[in-house]
């Protein structure tokens, strides 16, 4: 401000303030998409740290967690201070061998701040949020849900005739 002149004969127009206003909303609702991400997952980790028991896990450079889950998770949750949660399920079917490598998959996230990523992506403005296709890919998504029991339970049935171990 310090080198404009006081009178630049400038008006701000009314296509203008839309379009700021219109910026505006966008910037506030991926803001808000960020801040339900993370009120989310601090949900989701309270959670799992209420009933969650600590294990040691070789080469682990955070608290590994074990957790009971309906959903097979072998994941790192937090910003500031990590953990790795891990539910009986996947421990109960990967060899030790299997627990390191995926450990070490893990840590790779670590080192790269993935979460913090995330998190960065997930807060950025979605102009998609905004237009008429979300209604369409929020109604596939539902469908896509229902069916994901039959999914699941075919994606079982082929693993069991497939005589070898699957590259992950």
């Amino acid at each position: 401000m310090l080198f404009e002149p006081a009178q630049a004969g400038e008006r701000i127009t009314l296509p203008l303030a839309l379009l700021a206003a219109a910026a505006l909303a966008v910037i506030a609702v991926g803001l808000g998409r960020g801040l339900r991400a993370l009120a989310s997952t601090f949900a989701l980790e309270r959670r799992w740290r209420a009933q969650a028991e600590a294990i040691a896990v070789p080469f682990s450079p955070v608290p590994v967690y074990r957790v009971r889950d309906a959903f097979p998770v072998f994941t790192v949750v937090g910003l500031r201070r990590p953990s790795l949660y891990v539910s009986h399920r996947v421990l109960e079917a990967l060899d030790p061998q299997e627990i390191v490598a995926a450990v070490a998959h893990e840590r790779g996230h670590l080192e790269a701040r993935d979460n913090v990523k995330r998190l960065l992506l997930r807060a950025c403005p979605d102009l998609v949020a905004f237009s008429p296709c979300r209604a369409r890919s929020s109604r596939n998504g539902r469908r896509r849900r229902k069916r994901w029991p039959t999914r699941a339970r075919a994606g079982a049935a082929a693993r069991r005739r497939w005589p070898w171990p699957r590259a992950s």
